[in-house]
């Protein structure tokens, strides 16, 4: 995904000349037409010769038709200016973004272009928004007077409100194009971002808050890259509904702010003041009913008072993510360069929102691409930290809990020879005053005592063994190395099976191994009797594993008792020893070995434990 994402921002950067435009067009001849333009309110002209019938105002372009006059937001009107070109010159063209709601274009008379339906009132006109490039007319005069009829009764901002351009017409048109490629380019980085990551919190559940979030950013912006300027998506789909499209395009804003402000909160809860977050969910949530409920003129003139209030928080954000860093929580310093880079898009956005300046589509691009780029790698570095601490921690817990199981089977395993050695010291202290007693018995205590330190010294070397967590894989044995370890430990038969891969090996530690066959080995031995056949090892294959039998004659395990061993609530017997410290030992060791280990009994035949090892080339 960053490979993606770095050939996405190095073909954003090599798209920049041909992108940024408008400003800095290929013809040199282009220009804006920016200025003073005649203007004719609740008229609707198309012809020089009506002009002298009505009073005209000198209107700035590019403005709204309502800021320093005194017309209403809502209304219609008609533009005029005559420019000089060249007499015939050919492949003219004139660039118009947008008039936010409707307009027609008429240039000597000819009715050039109609966006939507310019109408006296609500009823009559369809708004309608599309950047378009129109090829202009020959001019044998080199004047053309053009007319631009407008109508606005459903958006904050009315007339002409962008810079309209004049200049050779395929290069507006590539130039518009190429705006509008580069947007579907981006937009495709963020709805796969949003895809991928829609699944991957399906994987890593730990982490389902705050992936979701962010892939509702993602597909939110996804959404902003063909649904706003330069509206790709208007140009792909013919008479694209107005109302169904604005909405979608101020509720974009809303829900990307709002769930890039949960996915924040959520990575950092403990840096978070919550007064303020919930202050912002409130307004969120207000500007998002607001699209749902009001009609677009209203809401279109509440979202530059969101913007302050997201811009404000943005710099919050940056605190949290600092302060979090500075704390050692899992976060990245890419993402605090994300919220400054988001911070400062942000407010370039603003700065073209509210027409007190251009920004270059190319600038636009390329923070873009940089906010993909950062966020992605920051998020994967904050999530990938959050997942090794999940998996530490998870660790952690699995730790605690064969310790206490440890230490509980110690306690009770113990009690039998810490019972012999309390026995022994009453039957001393009771023969005492009889020395004919004490040496009858003298050799009996002597040995009992001697088995039961035994047994204790080896149940703490067991148990301190376990805890150093040595117990790393270090060691390559094939099925030769692995007969003659078993045959130089223990004095056992070792009968090998045929058809067993001997080009192959096992990962292992011989030490561990030696712990888990010597617990396992002393158990068979403890439980057969004198007149059994001696245990032996029988090393066999299956599939691409090696199977070590261990198989004892004894007084066998009874079935029910077999199911139950290894398992976390198994309860200890004194007679059951395998199920106990030892088989627990042995389950634990091989487990960290990632070997497996299981029990099967023959009944009065005696029990079989099996440790199987995975096979590599």
């Amino acid at each position: 995904m960053i490979c993606q994402l770095l050939r996405l921002v190095l073909t954003a950067l090599s798209l920049f000349t041909c992108a940024s435009v408008f400003a800095q067009n290929a013809s040199t001849d282009a220009f804006n037409l920016d200025g003073e333009w005649k203007f004719y309110w609740q008229e609707l002209l198309s012809d020089t010769t009506e002009l002298s019938k009505y009073e005209a105002v000198n209107m700035q372009v590019p403005d709204d038709w309502y800021d320093n006059h005194p017309f209403e937001r809502e209304g219609y009107g008609t533009y005029y200016r005559q420019i000089k070109v060249t007499p015939n010159q050919r492949g003219l063209g004139i660039y118009i973004p947008h008039l936010f709601s409707s307009y027609k274009l008429i240039v000597n008379g000819e009715v050039l272009y109609e966006s939507g339906k310019v109408g006296r009132s609500r009823e009559e006109y369809t708004p309608y928004r599309e950047p378009v490039v129109i090829h202009l007319p020959r001019s044998t005069t080199g004047e053309l007077d053009i007319f631009v009829q407008s109508a606005n009764f459903d958006h904050l901002n009315s007339g002409m409100f962008y810079s309209l351009v004049v200049g050779d017409y395929y290069d507006l048109q590539k130039a518009l194009n190429s705006q509008q490629n580069v947007s579907v380019f981006l937009a495709g980085g963020f709805f796969i971002t949003g895809i991928l990551l829609l699944v991957f919190s399906l994987v890593y559940r730990q982490l389902e808050v705050q992936i979701p979030f962010y892939a509702i950013v993602s597909l939110s912006l996804m959404y902003r890259m063909v649904g706003s300027s330069p509206y790709p998506l208007h140009a792909m789909l013919d008479d694209y509904n107005f109302f169904l499209a604005i909405r979608l395009e101020y509720l974009t804003v809303y829900t990307s702010a709002l769930f890039g402000g949960l996915m924040i909160f959520s990575l950092f809860p403990k840096q978070t003041i919550k007064p303020l977050n919930y202050i912002f969910y409130a307004v969120s949530v207000i500007g998002i009913a607001g699209v749902f409920l009001l009609p677009p003129i209203m809401f279109t003139s509440l979202l530059k008072y969101y913007m302050y209030v997201v811009l404000v928080y943005m710099l919050l954000f940056i605190y949290t993510i600092a302060k979090a860093k500075y704390d050692d929580e899992p976060t990245s310093g890419y993402l605090i360069a994300a919220m400054g880079a988001v911070f400062v898009w942000l407010s370039f956005q603003m700065i073209n929102f509210l027409n007190v300046g251009h920004i270059p589509f190319g600038v636009n691009i390329v923070l873009i691409s940089l906010i993909i780029l950062l966020c992605n790698l920051a998020l994967l570095k904050t999530f990938l930290e959050k997942i090794n601490r999940s998996k530490l921690t998870e660790a952690e817990v699995e730790f605690q809990r064969s310790r206490q199981i440890m230490l509980s089977l110690i306690s009770h395993e113990i009690k039998m020879p810490v019972a012999k050695l309390q026995m022994n010291m009453e039957m001393m202290k009771m023969s005492k005053n009889s020395p004919e007693k004490f040496w009858a018995i003298k050799d009996k205590l002597v040995d009992t005592s001697y088995e039961a330190v035994d047994s204790i010294k080896l149940m703490l070397n067991d148990f301190l063994y376990f805890m150093s967590g040595d117990q790393k894989v270090e060691d390559d044995l094939n099925v030769q190395d692995l007969q003659e370890y078993l045959q130089n430990n223990w004095k056992l038969p070792v009968e090998l099976s045929s058809n067993i891969p001997t080009n192959k090996s096992f990962s292992t530690s011989r030490v561990t191994l030696r712990y888990i066959l010597n617990t396992l080995v002393g158990n068979a031995i403890k439980y057969s009797r004198d007149e059994d056949r001696k245990p032996e090892f029988v090393i066999s294959s299956q599939e691409n594993r090696i199977i070590l039998e261990l198989k004892d004659f004894g007084i066998g395990i009874d079935k029910d008792r077999v199911k139950l061993m290894g398992q976390k609530q198994t309860k200890v017997t004194n007679n059951s020893e395998i199920s106990g410290m030892g088989f627990y030992l042995a389950n634990e060791l091989s487990t960290k070995l990632k070997h497996s280990i299981w029990v099967t009994s023959r009944g009065s035949e005696g029990t079989s434990i099996f440790l199987a090892f995975d096979l590599h080339d």
